[in-house]
């Protein structure tokens, strides 16, 4: 499986955050906290989920999306359609915000959908997948956030909206290890949310703009 991913380059002035993480880290709880943040400093920041709203709600996508933890061909046409929505969003919303100096927090990019491709199938390439990525933006910033596994299952456990198998469960783990296995070589800030609080990882992802000049 391949580690690194290569974006195509940016020469706007806009920011380009991304959280990556399984559910139950506090994706949700960091994006909030950047967005009052990054506004109060005058960064015009905009919030976006991939995959987008619409193709959650896509009948097929759905379908394919539950039965994916024991249908690989499933698993794999998921990631497909999601590529494919990654893809348009960025051309149609997330690099006109970028080309407009405005920032963009994305709730999931890629990773953790090369995550899942190398569980299912370590000995590919998934040479499409990387080759996709080509032409998606860099982002300035991807933070990966993590937790233990007691943490994660008492957070998804306290979701009232939804609930998560053990099998499900179970892949979240692996996601997570398959995730921490790409971080280094894809420059990603870890943050553990098991021991750090809200406030100190907004601060982390704030004092990386302030310490540095984007893409430097």
């Amino acid at each position: 499986m391949p580690h690194r991913i290569t974006f195509e380059p940016r020469t706007d002035t806009g920011r380009l955050i991304v959280l990556c993480g399984t559910d139950g880290v506090g994706k949700t709880s960091l994006m909030s906290a950047l967005h009052t943040e990054g506004n109060a400093r005058g960064w015009r920041v905009n919030q976006l989920k991939q995959p987008t709203p619409e193709l959650r709600q896509d009948a097929y996508f759905r379908r394919m999306s539950s039965t994916m933890e024991t249908d690989p061909t499933a698993a794999r046409a998921a990631v497909m359609m999601a590529m494919a929505d990654r893809l348009v969003s960025c051309r149609e919303t997330v690099v006109p915000l970028l080309e407009a100096g405005e920032t963009v927090i994305i709730d999931r990019y890629v990773f953790s959908g090369l995550a899942r491709l190398g569980l299912w199938d370590p000995a590919d390439d998934h040479s499409w997948f990387v080759e996709a990525c080509r032409g998606l933006p860099r982002p300035d910033l991807t933070v990966l956030l993590v937790a233990d596994e007691d943490v994660i299952g008492r957070r998804l456990a306290e979701r009232d909206y939804e609930t998560t198998s053990e099998a499900a469960f179970r892949t979240v783990l692996a996601v997570q290890r398959a995730l921490l296995g790409l971080a280094e070589d894809n420059d990603m800030t870890v943050v553990d949310t098991s021991a750090t609080t809200v406030a100190a990882s907004t601060a982390r992802v704030i004092d990386h703009f302030d310490l540095h000049e984007i893409r430097a």
